[in-house]
């Protein structure tokens, strides 16, 4: 790791880290986005060959794991691409299933967080990973 010497000695807070409560599921390379005091955390994978298809909600008021949400099947499962305008969760893109031999989709959906549903949204120009 290379580092700037220039900002090595400016004060700065020293940050702790708090323990959270375990989460329902171990996820790797899924994605999250916070709308007020509610984390949405999607997708990702569970094990080597296996990924998951919904969403599960943290409540940073009482530090509890307070829903989940399923995800339209079509929906990629990893390297997904997000954007919130503080209702809305658009997801675009990503990788579809549990292996990178599968190429990217260009397909879009959105999750409206009040009622919970989920539409399509137009697909982008052409597939690929992480697109935001």
């Amino acid at each position: 790791v290379i580092s700037s010497p220039t900002y090595g000695d400016l004060p700065a807070p020293e940050l702790e880290w708090e323990q959270m409560p375990s989460a329902p599921v171990p996820r790797l390379d899924g994605s999250a986005i916070q709308i007020g005091d509610l984390f949405y955390v999607f997708n990702g994978y569970g094990t080597i060959d296996y990924v998951h298809s919904h969403a599960d909600i943290y409540n940073f008021s009482d530090n509890t794991w307070c829903g989940r949400i399923e995800c339209p099947k079509s929906m990629a499962n990893s390297h997904l691409g997000m954007a919130t305008d503080g209702r809305y969760i658009y997801v675009v893109a990503g990788q579809p299933g549990p292996h990178c031999g599968v190429p990217p989709t260009s397909r879009a959906f959105v999750l409206d967080t009040e009622t919970r549903k989920w539409e399509s949204f137009p697909p982008l120009p052409a597939s690929r990973y992480y697109c935001c």
